[in-house]
């Protein structure tokens, strides 16, 4: 089922797209699209200066170490979103 999932691109991007903000968590059943009904995905979205440019996220089995794993994604989404802020008035030095 995964691979198929995987081979269905387009309907797994608009799944991703078309969640939450913030860190989402959907256990099985939860999840709106049939084929990720025997799944856990967990999204968490990454922002710079405010504005929402990606989202990140985890499918797992329906058993998973839920608090572990949504806190690597926090980690990361806080430092994408660190990592690529622009500070008004701030220069880039060039080499």
């Amino acid at each position: 089922m995964f691979l198929e999932m995987v081979n269905r691109k387009k309907d797994f991007t608009d799944v991703l797209v078309n969640r939450d903000n913030g860190v989402i968590i959907t256990i099985g059943d939860e999840n709106s699209n049939e084929i990720m009904r025997d799944c856990s995905l967990i999204t968490a979205d990454y922002r710079i200066n405010g504005r929402l440019v990606g989202k990140l996220g985890v499918i797992g089995p329906t058993r998973m170490k839920y608090d572990e794993v949504t806190s690597v994604i926090k980690f990361m989404t806080d430092n994408l979103s660190n990592a690529f802020r622009i500070t008004e008035g701030e220069v880039e030095d060039e080499k």
